[in-house]
């Protein structure tokens, strides 16, 4: 087991250069801007971010994808913040969960 830290040592490394290299600097918050989420019934009613499938009155929305390139930055640099929206201004409920709670499931 000792044997393999240093190579995901060496791995965490060169993913917070390949970051740094994007961004040109290391990045002091991360601001998810969440792209909305959606009612997704189930055998309960749930919600979800949404993908490029999903589309609104301002177009495609893909949030999903940022929240997953959000979660890989956090995960590269954990010391960060994370900043999330909270509601739409388009929810139609008040029990509309935040966004930062359907996007930590």
């Amino acid at each position: 087991m000792a044997e393999s830290l240093p190579t995901m040592q060496g791995e965490q490394d060169e993913r917070r250069n390949e970051i740094k290299d994007v961004f040109g600097v290391v990045p002091e918050v991360i601001f998810v801007l969440s792209g909305g989420i959606k009612e997704v019934k189930q055998s309960e009613l749930k919600y979800r971010s949404t993908s490029y499938s999903d589309q609104d009155d301002f177009g495609v929305t893909g949030g999903r994808a940022r929240v997953i390139a959000a979660a890989e930055i956090a995960a590269a640099f954990p010391e960060v913040n994370i900043v999330t929206t909270s509601r739409s201004i388009h929810s139609k409920t008040q029990s509309e969960p935040t966004h930062a709670t359907v996007i930590g499931k």
